[in-house]
């Protein structure tokens, strides 16, 4: 199993920022909110902080938490 987080960006005109993956990742070309994997010392708030920061270069601040959800993808599990 592997233990993600993503954010859910909504800007001010209600539109949602997701990113499409490369075609060399797996699964390639399908689209997905900003995030990822939770390091072993890490609260899945830090990892979204510091997931957003690497991949979009900016800083956030987290309003609010969903619900976990888990998910299998043939020979990965994740949550």
């Amino acid at each position: 199993m592997i233990n993600v987080s993503c954010a859910i960006i909504i800007n001010d005109e209600n539109k949602v920022f997701v990113a499409q993956r490369s075609s060399e990742m797996h699964p390639p070309l399908k689209w997905e909110f900003p995030g990822g994997k939770i390091e072993e010392d890490e609260t899945a708030e830090e990892s979204l902080i510091r997931e957003i920061k690497e991949e979009l270069g900016v800083d956030i601040e987290i309003i609010q938490s969903l619900v976990p959800n888990t998910h299998a993808y043939g020979d990965k599990i994740i949550t």
